[in-house]
């Protein structure tokens, strides 16, 4: 964009200069009158001064025909308006050009592709994944085709699907019945940890015929105790409520005969810095085998993106995402998987246990990326 100051004895003067040396395009972001001294401050006079901008063309130049935007109709109109009118008038033109400049600048810069990648490029971009994300993936994969396969929709989106799969990480979930294995949910409160603490325990002793036992330190919510308690008494588990760090090692060499382990913490504020601390103190004292933090699917993404680097602290080791049935749309999951490099675990999609819980493959994220049946 180019910008110029003009100064002319009239409105009509200024609009012929700015025609002349921008063109008819240009537009007019500001208008003023200003007041010059004359010699030794006498004989003083009057100008105009507008200031007014051009878009300078990004690609090929625009064909010729009736120009979109032509120089304002305001510069025939009288200059005498009140200076904070003047000032709020100027701030609206400016930011209605700005708006204009990057929605044309967005356009333009946007690559040419063929017409079956640019429609899978358009596919991606409806699931919610970033856009310089989504740009980078389709630009490998156009560099990855044939010109022959440039064409074909079927070459070009298992292309594309290959390529999501390679940044996608999914966690696998063990109980190895030889080597007991302590397994911790942590995140901020009311994503479901205990919930879900319920159908990993379900499954390792349903499906898996694994001992459990429940530990939890959440002792600030008494209906998280009871609630876990019940769910002990359903499935024969064992359940321990621990107060401190010293507390937590010593119950859990307590519990040394059984196969797994599962521990339920309190929920934390990503931003409170000193509960952090001491949950980190907790994780020290159990030596946990994995940590999954949990995050709700319906988070924005902003808060998903400082829930982990301030989860840092608990050293995670896979994603688990909850409410996913809640969640209208997953590629913000997509992002943030691919973005920390952190694999995921599970997905749980519903209050009811042990059903509602998925241990995703990739394929499995993929059709729920592209909403595939």
């Amino acid at each position: 964009m180019r910008m110029k100051r003009f100064l002319a004895a009239s409105l009509q003067d200024a609009k012929e200069q700015i025609v002349r040396e921008l063109g008819e395009d240009a537009v007019v972001l500001s208008s003023r009158q200003v007041k010059r001294r004359g010699i030794l401050g006498w004989l003083g006079f009057s100008q105009v001064e507008v200031t007014a901008a051009i878009d300078t063309p990004l690609s090929s130049p625009k064909a010729v025909g009736e120009p979109t935007i032509r120089v304002r109709e305001e510069l025939h109109s009288d200059i005498k308006a009140a200076p904070w009118e003047d000032f709020q008038q100027d701030l609206t033109e400016t930011r209605q050009l700005l708006e204009s400049l990057s929605k044309r600048m967005s356009v333009t810069q946007r690559p040419s592709y063929p017409a079956v990648v640019d429609a899978y490029y358009s596919r991606l971009q409806k699931t919610g994944l970033d856009e310089e994300f989504t740009l980078e993936l389709v630009e490998e994969l156009f560099s990855s085709l044939s010109p022959e396969d440039y064409h074909k929709t079927e070459v070009v989106e298992q292309r594309g699907h290959d390529l999501l799969a390679l940044r996608l990480r999914p966690h696998v979930f063990c109980a190895d019945s030889k080597k007991q294995r302590v397994i911790s949910l942590v995140g901020p409160t009311g994503v479901g940890k205990t919930t879900t603490i319920a159908k990993l325990a379900a499954h390792a002793v349903l499906q898996q015929k694994q001992r459990v036992a429940l530990v939890t330190f959440d002792t600030y919510r008494i209906a998280a105790v009871d609630q876990l308690r019940t769910y002990g008494e359903i499935l024969g588990a064992p359940v321990e409520v621990v107060l401190t760090p010293t507390e937590m090692r010593q119950t859990l060499d307590k519990l040394h005969e059984f196969d797994v382990i599962f521990v339920d913490s309190v929920g934390r504020s990503q931003q409170n810095m000193m509960q952090l601390s001491e949950l980190k103190a907790f994780l020290e004292a159990m030596q946990a085998d994995a940590v999954y933090l949990t995050i709700s699917a319906t988070t924005q993404y902003e808060v998903m993106l400082e829930i982990v680097q301030n989860y840092q602290i608990a050293k995670p080791t896979a994603f688990i995402f909850t409410k996913m049935d809640e969640a209208k749309s997953y590629g913000l999951i997509i992002n943030l998987l691919c973005k920390t490099g952190l694999p995921i675990a599970f997905l749980a999609n519903g209050q009811g246990v042990p059903d509602d819980l998925m241990q995703p493959s990739v394929e499995d994220l993929l059709c729920l990326l592209l909403r595939e049946e």
